[in-house]
């Protein structure tokens, strides 16, 4: 059972949760924690790359930073739920179309009007996945588009991309947060791997990529996974969660849960 401490501070739960409440949230093996292996994203490749600044964690974009998100329609980023738990709209911003998170005269720092956390989140720790509602329109930087319910999509998907601004350090070594995106192309794991790694890990809702020392580490939480599509662009397979647990898009209760959240509130 999560204890409700691991809730109490405002500071984004994947970068400053103490390992305790991570395990108990995860069910992963702190040791698969271990993006570490990736390389410099190129700067403008991925525009609709967002960060998520908590403002009570420092002064500087790269002390802010908590976790990646997604643009993924003009008002609307998505990200993961266990970022959001206890914050309010007025404790985060967004950084989008940013490659250095220090170069303040690139890109957008946007305010958020609206959280919407999948309402099965905090029951289940599944389904984990949350938007956010902008102050006002992005008109000048593509969105990604989230999968919908096309299931099985992402299991034809042998190496999906992953982006984000999270530790790049290997264990034991202390955490090191990049200022520059950073890019890795990781290997989609079988079913057995992550049953393996995450025993109580429902594949409905969630598939598992990386590989020993490429994996996506704390920070990186809430960024995107995807791929390049030859007719529709970049699109997007699923959110990171933790460590290697990916919220799959096409999952009916996902796709289901972007299309009527950004409907209902245009």
């Amino acid at each position: 059972m999560l204890d409700s401490s691991c809730y109490s501070a405002l500071q984004p739960i994947t970068r400053f949760l103490r390992k305790a409440c991570v395990v108990a949230l995860l069910t992963v093996p702190m040791a698969a924690f271990a993006i570490v292996g990736g390389a410099d994203a190129q700067d403008g490749r991925y525009p609709f790359m967002a960060s998520l600044q908590f403002k009570a964690s420092g002064t500087t974009s790269l002390e802010r930073h908590g976790c990646g998100a997604a643009l993924v329609a003009p008002r609307w980023v998505l990200t993961a739920a266990h970022c959001l738990v206890n914050t309010q709209p007025g404790d985060v911003e967004v950084i989008l179309g940013r490659t250095l998170l220090s170069n303040t005269r690139q890109g957008h720092t946007v305010g958020v009007q609206q959280i919407a956390v999948h309402p099965e989140f905090l029951r289940s720790l599944t389904l984990d996945v949350a938007l956010l509602k902008l102050d006002h329109d992005i008109t000048d930087i593509p969105s990604i588009t989230p999968v919908t319910r096309e299931a099985g999509l992402e299991d034809r998907i042998k190496r999906p991309t992953v982006l984000g601004w999270g530790n790049t350090a290997r264990s034991p070594a202390p955490d090191v947060y990049p200022d520059h995106l950073q890019r890795a192309r990781l290997p989609r794991m079988t079913d057995a791997l992550c049953t393996s790694l995450a025993p109580n890990v429902n594949l409905q809702n969630t598939f598992c990529v990386g590989a020993d020392g490429l994996i996506p580490d704390s920070g990186d939480s809430g960024g995107p996974v995807f791929v390049k599509h030859p007719k529709r662009g970049f699109v997007q397979l699923g959110v990171v969660s933790q460590g290697v647990l990916i919220a799959r898009l096409s999952n009916p209760k996902i796709a289901d849960f972007i299309r009527e959240t950004m409907s209902e509130s245009p």
